[in-house]
């Protein structure tokens, strides 16, 4: 996986043009969690037990 950083806290690190660096994010929507997320869904190939993508309206 290109974006997985072992040494990052929670694995991913979120980026953004307007941040100095990177950051350590555990949120939803841009950081881990949302990663983890999409990613188990990705993987699997079955559609999520709960729903947690109708909040982002990709469902």
């Amino acid at each position: 996986m290109g974006g997985f950083d072992p040494e990052a806290p929670f694995g991913f690190r979120y980026r953004h043009s307007l941040a100095p660096r990177a950051l350590d994010r555990p949120g939803f929507l841009e950081g881990a969690a949302g990663v983890a997320l999409a990613l188990h869904t990705y993987a699997t190939g079955n559609v999520p037990a709960t729903s947690w993508d109708s909040a982002l309206l990709v469902s």
